[in-house]
């Protein structure tokens, strides 16, 4: 059964990385605008995509949470930014010289400065978990969205989600647990490559994935949190030729795995300090990411800190 918690008020800032813009002028730094409210089985959140892009939108989303029985349910209706790529996430303009025919002399490109890009998704997510407080817990997600941007082809994403753990050690202070969780996605069409009609982000038309993590997180002293994971996975894959081409479909897929760790400190009543640290490894995409972070909340909090760590999220990951 899933554990209402007291409502929290919360700011957390992250420094923007410094991007060049896609029409060839002088650098410059990025921001998004947002907001986010948080309560006891409700959560809402509204904002921009960074306004110093060459597409910029409004994001946002509205979660309600709840019980039925002894399944903690919840809804989310969102509009999410695809960050694959830069052409997804920030759009990108057509360069300024346009290749000429060798045999017509006509030009056969787009024309010069016409915007492409900026991605988003724009759908539902149901979610529902079983936990009575044993040894072991399942949790399963349907999500379906529509996928828009500027000069992009409209598409559509079905994601089916699920798996269960075990819980090893289960104290008032520390948590061990083994599991095994099974994704399934599909995209109407192949939008992968970076040309005017397509969106530059992975779109498959059949994805399996089946991993096995492992998660170990805690507390110490009532005012540290602490978590470690690690995850084994191998994934079956299937694109159709990219949209509006006369190529081949192709199938892939293969072995991954992934290492996270986090350490949160609370230094006050209201003010905690975190390090963060991911990778992982598979076909193709090899992301490594490291986070120091700083985290303020309204509401004056002595009693044990929660775990594991409240590390910030990517706004394009809030659901």
């Amino acid at each position: 059964m899933s554990h209402s918690t007291p409502a929290i008020w919360t700011i957390t800032t992250s420094l923007p990385i410094p991007m060049r813009s896609t029409r060839r002028c002088a650098p410059v730094t990025p921001a998004g605008l947002w907001h986010r409210w948080q309560a006891d089985n409700w959560q809402a959140d509204i904002g921009t995509t960074p306004l110093g892009f060459a597409q910029s939108t409004w994001v946002g989303g509205v979660t309600l949470e709840g019980d039925i029985g002894d399944f903690g349910v919840s809804g989310t209706l969102s509009r999410r930014p695809e960050t694959s790529s830069v052409l997804s996430y920030a759009g990108m303009s057509v360069p300024g010289s346009a290749p000429v025919d060798g045999n017509s002399g006509a030009i056969n490109a787009d024309p010069a400065g016409t915007l492409w890009g900026g991605v988003v998704s724009t759908g539902v997510k149901l979610n529902a978990s079983w936990d009575i407080g044993g040894p072991y817990g399942f949790w399963s997600s349907v999500q379906h969205h529509l996928i828009t941007g500027e000069k992009v082809a409209d598409n559509t994403r079905l994601a089916l989600l699920g798996g269960g753990y075990y819980k090893l050690i289960a104290t008032d202070d520390q948590r061990l647990s083994i599991g095994t969780n099974l994704l399934y996605f599909d995209y109407d069409k192949n939008l992968s490559e970076y040309t005017l009609g397509s969106g530059g982000y992975y779109s498959p038309q059949r994805y399996v994935s089946l991993s096995l993590p492992v998660n170990y997180y805690g507390r110490y002293d009532s005012s540290w949190s602490y978590l470690v994971s690690a995850s084994v996975s191998n994934s079956w894959s299937r694109e159709d030729a990219p949209y509006q081409s006369d190529g081949e479909s192709d199938k892939g897929g293969g072995f991954g795995y992934s290492l996270e760790g986090a350490l949160e400190k609370r230094v006050s009543s209201r003010w905690y300090v975190g390090v963060a640290v991911d990778l992982q490894r598979s076909d193709f995409y090899e992301p490594n990411h490291f986070m120091l972070y700083t985290r303020f909340t309204f509401n004056d909090r002595w009693q044990p800190i929660d775990y594991p760590p409240s590390v910030p999220r990517l706004y394009s990951d809030f659901d």
